[in-house]
C-alpha cells in the first residue's frame, strides 16, 4: 500500500517562503529599532553612571529584560538570529529544487519565481548583514547628527515597509490575493516622504565640545569635507544597504502578486499620483 504525504511538498515550500520572509522583516525592525532606541539607551545609561554600584547590582537582572539593548549590545543576538535564517534559506533552496519534480493535477508550477524568491532573500540578508555592520561602527553622535537626514527612517516610510512586509507574507502564507493599494515601488515611497518630510528641524543637541566635523553634520552643512570622513562612509554604506533591501522587498511584493493574484481597485492608482502630485506642489 502506497503511503500518500499529508501535503504537498509544493505548499511547504510556499509556507516556508513567508516564514522567512517574515523572519527578516524581525531582523529589519530589529535594526531599525537599535537604530532609534540606542540614543534614549545612552542618555539612560549616562543618567545611571552615577547611582551606587550596589543598586546597580541589585537591578541588573531586571533591567536587562524590560530595558533595552545597549548600543553594539545586540549584535551577537542579532548574528545569531540571522544565521538561523540562513539556514533556512539554505534548505529551502533544496526543498525548492526536489518539489519542481513532484507530480501534480494543477499543471506545471512556477518554480522559477519560487528559486527567485530564495535568491532574494538570500541578498536581503546580506543588506541586512550590511546595515548591521555600519550601525555598530558608526559613531553615536553622527547617528543623532543624521537622524533627520536618512530617508529609509522616515516614520511614514517605516510604516510603509513594515505594511508591506506584514501583507505579502500574509498573502503568500494562505493563498490570498494582494490588495492593490499597497504600495508598489517602496523607493519612490522614499522620495515621496523624504520631499514632505520638514528639513528645517534639527536633530538632537550634540554639544559645542564635538569635534568640527561633526557639529557641520548637525548644522545640515554637508560638504566635500564631511564626505571624505570614513564615519559618512560607514553611514552611506548603511543606507545602501537599506535601500537594497527596500529594492529586493519590492521584487518580492511583485512575484508574489503574480503568484497569488491581485486584488484591483478601479481609478486608486490615477488618483493616488493626482493626490501625491498636488502635495507635492504645495510643499514646492
Amino acid at each position: 500500500m502506497m503511503m500518500l504525504p499529508p501535503q504537498s511538498l509544493r505548499h511547504d515550500v510556499r509556507r516556508s517562503n513567508a516564514s522567512n520572509i517574515r523572519a527578516i522583516a524581525r531582523l529589519y525592525s530589529m535594526l531599525l529599532s537599535t537604530w532609534l532606541s540606542d540614543m534614549e539607551t545612552e542618555v539612560n545609561e549616562e543618567d545611571s553612571s552615577s547611582s551606587s554600584s550596589s543598586s546597580d547590582d541589585d537591578s541588573a537582572d531586571g533591567d536587562s529584560v524590560n530595558n533595552p539593548l545597549p548600543y553594539a549590545k545586540w549584535r551577537p543576538i542579532f548574528h545569531h538570529r540571522m544565521m538561523e535564517v540562513a539556514t533556512r534559506v539554505q534548505q529551502l533552496s533544496i526543498q525548492t529544487e526536489t518539489a519542481k519534480w513532484e507530480g501534480s493535477i494543477r499543471g506545471k508550477w512556477p518554480h522559477k519565481k519560487y528559486e527567485r524568491l530564495v535568491e532574494i532573500q538570500a541578498a536581503m540578508l546580506n543588506n541586512l548583514a550590511q546595515l548591521s555592520t555600519s550601525l555598530v561602527k558608526l559613531d553615536p553622535r553622527w547617528r543623532r547628527a543624521l537622524l533627520h537626514r536618512t530617508a529609509f527612517l522616515n516614520p511614514n516610510l517605516i510604516t510603509d515597509v513594515m505594511a508591506v512586509f506584514g501583507i505579502v507574507t500574509m498573502s503568500l502564507d494562505t493563498g490570498e490575493a494582494i490588495h492593490e493599494v499597497l504600495p508598489k515601488s517602496l523607493l519612490d515611497r522614499v522620495f515621496y516622504h523624504h520631499s514632505l518630510a520638514p528639513h528645517n528641524q534639527h536633530s538632537i543637541e550634540i554639544g559645542s565640545e564635538e569635534s568640527s566635523t561633526i557639529g557641520d553634520v548637525h548644522r545640515h552643512a554637508l560638504n566635500v569635507d564631511t564626505f571624505g570622513q570614513n564615519e559618512f562612509a560607514v553611514y552611506a554604506t548603511g543606507c545602501a544597504g537599506a535601500y537594497q533591501l527596500l529594492i529586493g522587498l519590492d521584487e518580492v511584493h511583485r512575484i508574489i502578486k503574480e503568484l497569488c493574484g491581485e486584488i484591483p481597485l478601479q481609478g486608486f492608482e490615477s488618483w493616488r499620483k493626482e493626490f501625491e502630485l498636488r502635495q507635492l506642489g504645495q510643499r514646492v
